[in-house]
C-alpha cells in the first residue's frame, strides 16, 4: 500500500495563501516578498501545529512542506520599537544597581559591589543587544539613525569605551575610581541612553526601513 502524503496548506496570519515553491525556504521568501508592500515580516513559522525555532527553520528550510504551514507576520517597527522600550524600562534597574555598587565600594565592600555591577552590566548587553536586533529588523545600520545631534553609531561607541572604562578599573583594582565613577559619572550616561532608547524607538516607528 502507498502512504497518502498529505496536501500541503498555507496560511498567512490565519489566512488560506498561495505562495510559489515547495520547501520551507522557498515558500518563506515568497511570504517575505508578499509582505514586503505592507512592511511586514515573518515572526512566527508553525508546521503542523508545531512552532519551530529559529534552528529548526534553518534545518528543515531545503525540505518539502507536506502538511500545514502556518506563518505569522509583525511590523517590524513595533517589536523594534516595544524591545528598545522594554530596555528602556530596565535601565532605571541598572542605575540601581550602580548606585548600590558604588556605595558598597565607599563601604569597602568590594566583593557584594561587583556582583551589582554585573547585574547592571548584564542589562546594559541586553540594551545594546535590543538596539542590534531593532535596527537589523528594517535592515539599517547604526550608522544610519540621528540622535541628539549625532549618529547612533557614535553614541554607541561611547558607551563602549564607558564600560571599557569600568572594567579596566575592575581589573586594576581600582576601587576608588570605580566608586567615583559609579556615582558621578554613570546616573548622566543611564539617563542620556534613557533619552536615545526612546528617541530611537519613536524614529523607527516613522521609517520604512529596508525589512532586512
Amino acid at each position: 500500500m502507498f502512504r497518502k502524503i498529505a496536501a500541503m496548506q498555507v496560511h498567512l496570519d490565519e489566512v488560506r495563501v498561495e505562495l510559489s515553491g515547495t520547501t520551507l525556504a522557498e515558500l518563506l521568501r515568497s511570504a517575505k516578498k508578499r509582505l514586503s508592500a505592507a512592511h511586514r515580516v515573518v515572526v512566527e513559522v508553525k508546521l503542523d501545529g508545531l512552532t519551530l525555532t529559529a534552528e529548526e527553520i534553518e534545518a528543515a528550510s531545503g525540505k518539502r512542506v507536506a502538511g500545514e504551514l502556518k506563518l505569522f507576520s509583525a511590523d517590524p517597527r513595533q517589536l523594534g520599537a516595544a524591545a528598545l522600550e522594554q530596555a528602556r524600562q530596565r535601565l532605571p534597574e541598572a542605575a540601581g544597581h550602580q548606585e548600590q555598587a558604588a556605595e558598597m565600594l565607599q563601604k569597602d565592600e568590594p566583593s557584594a559591589a561587583l556582583k551589582k555591577l554585573a547585574e547592571a552590566l548584564e542589562i546594559w548587553m541586553q540594551t545594546r543587544q535590543a538596539i542590534s536586533d531593532s535596527t537589523e529588523l528594517l535592515g539599517l545600520g547604526p550608522g544610519e539613525f540621528q540622535i541628539e545631534g549625532q549618529s547612533l553609531a557614535v553614541h554607541i561607541d561611547e558607551l563602549f569605551q564607558s564600560l571599557k572604562g569600568l572594567k579596566g578599573m575592575i581589573t586594576a583594582g581600582d576601587h576608588s575610581g570605580l566608586a567615583d565613577s559609579l556615582a558621578y559619572e554613570w546616573p548622566e550616561i543611564t539617563e542620556k541612553w534613557q533619552t536615545i532608547l526612546l528617541k530611537l524607538a519613536e524614529k523607527l516607528l516613522k521609517t520604512t526601513g529596508r525589512l532586512a
